[in-house]
């Protein structure tokens, strides 16, 4: 719908155009009228109407003077100029200023219908194709970006932009994201570039100028917050030029599978690359297989959020994570089998193998490995429930020497009384549990001794004497020497 003003310093004439035409009929909508021409000045460049119905002698202002000021910034609004006064010049003047249309009054009504009726065509017809030209550019700019952005071709056209440095991209699962709510989301939190978006294959982009840290953060927020189902968002470094934008993306994507997140941003990847534990995968594997042979709980969150830091760590590919977790796993079941006496069945190994190689993230490869490995532990403990309590003592106490143990500890971590454990461990082996512990310590001792450059307290506190003194005496007391004698003589030994 067309919409239109009148301006007549006569109220008959006003409210006899307003009255008497049906503006509906000729799909338009009356949106103001002013009594003179400085008042209806600054109603148009207010209002912006299409069509300026005025007449030609007013206060302040002429139709003319006020017509040949709006054309000045706004060529596009059309006047129809209503006068009483027949002079060629009015309307050689109106015709100068390019009115549509000069009307003598008094104007009959036909008149009116059929000089609106043509400037309402002549109205849409322009607005189609302005619509139709700017659709064009749209989609020529979209796909000049595309072309520099992918392809690094450079587009002169798109010059402007390109000074609106610096850049981010976006890689989003399908331009269906509700882009527009984005657009504004950033706007009403002082964004100041652009944003235009363009799709290359399955996924949408989107490019962002005049980029900050602060506007990298929002959009982290807005995907967050608009929970996306179908995909993860990644966004790119900043940069002041717009040559690794699409490579910063491809690398990133590489490292969907590592990360659970759904939005990935080159600083959330390089966080976790510097941030996590630099603990070695063997390392990780040593302390799982003590756990899971142990007749203990497994801390089975705390292994995986170790091996889960490790790869974010290294960020490796999805084929090679596999792989190395395929390998970690085949050797952890070899060392078990060793253990158990018992090797594990071959079609379940490569069960195994098979649904690490289909899982579809890290989460859910750990996760896989997770219910593996307690279900392992599972089958240790029913092995060691088969031995009697002191067994599981012995054992218990073969695992875990250097950490903080007596009677008590292991009464209560195998739900015994104290004092009937003591007893029966004393009856079965011959020795005192404490005396068994210094035992199997000082034997630990004196194998780190022969094999190691560990410093002397540093041997105490492997094997769970945290008093050097006290592991002097001990050391002493059931070899005869001193930890330092019983050193060089075995280096002597090695020598001769």
């Amino acid at each position: 719908m067309q919409t239109i003003m009148i301006i007549d310093d006569e109220p008959v004439v006003r409210e006899g155009l307003e009255v008497l035409i049906d503006w509906h009929g000729l799909d338009c909508q009356i949106i103001a009228t002013a009594d003179n021409g400085a008042a209806g000045l600054q109603d148009i460049l207010r209002l912006k109407p299409d069509i300026v119905l005025t007449d030609i002698k007013m206060p302040y202002l002429s139709g003319l003077e006020m017509a040949a000021e709006v054309k000045k910034t706004h060529p596009e609004i059309e006047f129809v100029l209503l006068s009483g006064y027949s002079e060629f010049s009015y309307a050689q003047e109106a015709i100068k200023i390019g009115t549509f249309s000069y009307l003598l009054k008094p104007v009959e009504e036909l008149e009116i219908i059929e000089t609106i009726e043509k400037l309402v065509m002549k109205i849409k017809q322009r607005k189609e194709v302005q619509v139709t030209v700017e659709t064009y550019q749209t989609m020529d700019k979209r796909y000049l970006l595309k072309e520099l952005i992918i392809n690094q071709k450079m587009a002169n056209s798109l010059e402007p932009l390109l000074k609106q440095a610096p850049f981010a991209l976006i890689q989003l699962p399908t331009l269906e994201t509700n882009v527009e709510g984005y657009r504004a989301y950033l706007s009403e939190r002082g964004g100041q570039g652009e944003v235009l978006e363009f799709s290359h294959g399955s996924n949408g982009y989107l490019f962002l100028t005049q980029v900050t840290k602060p506007e990298i953060d929002l959009a982290d927020d807005w995907f967050w917050e608009n929970e996306l189902e179908d995909g993860v968002v990644i966004i790119s470094q900043i940069r002041n030029h717009t040559a690794k934008l699409y490579e910063d993306i491809q690398a990133n994507e590489q490292k969907q599978f590592l990360f659970k997140e759904r939005v990935l941003t080159s600083e959330r990847l390089g966080i976790a690359k510097k941030g996590a534990s630099k603990e070695s995968l063997s390392a990780i594997q040593q302390r799982l297989l003590e756990e899971l042979t142990a007749a203990t709980h497994v801390e089975e969150e705390w292994h995986m959020a170790s091996l889960s830091h490790y790869f974010q760590r290294k960020q490796y590919s999805e084929t090679q994570t596999k792989v190395e977790l395929s390998k970690f796993t085949l050797s952890l079941f070899q060392e078990l089998e060793e253990r158990l006496n018992d090797p594990l069945a071959d079609e379940h190994k490569e069960t195994i193998l098979e649904d690490i190689m289909k899982s579809q993230s890290l989460v859910a490869l750990l996760r896989l490995l997770k219910h593996e490995f307690s279900r392992l532990h599972q089958v240790y403990l029913t092995d060691v429930d088969n031995q009697n309590i002191v067994q599981k003592m012995i054992h218990y106490t073969s695992k875990n020497y250097g950490a903080d143990l007596n009677l008590q500890f292991l009464a209560t971590t195998f739900n015994y009384n104290s004092s009937y454990l003591g007893k029966k461990f004393t009856a079965e082996v011959g020795v005192s549990y404490s005396k068994y512990l210094d035992q199997i310590r000082i034997r630990e001792a004196k194998n780190l001794l022969k094999k190691s450059n560990l410093m002397i307290y540093e041997v105490a506190e492997k094997v769970g004497y945290n008093n050097i003194d006290y592991f002097h005496k001990k050391f002493k007391t059931l070899t005869q020497v001193s930890p330092n004698e019983y050193r060089k003589k075995q280096n002597q030994e090695v020598c001769s």
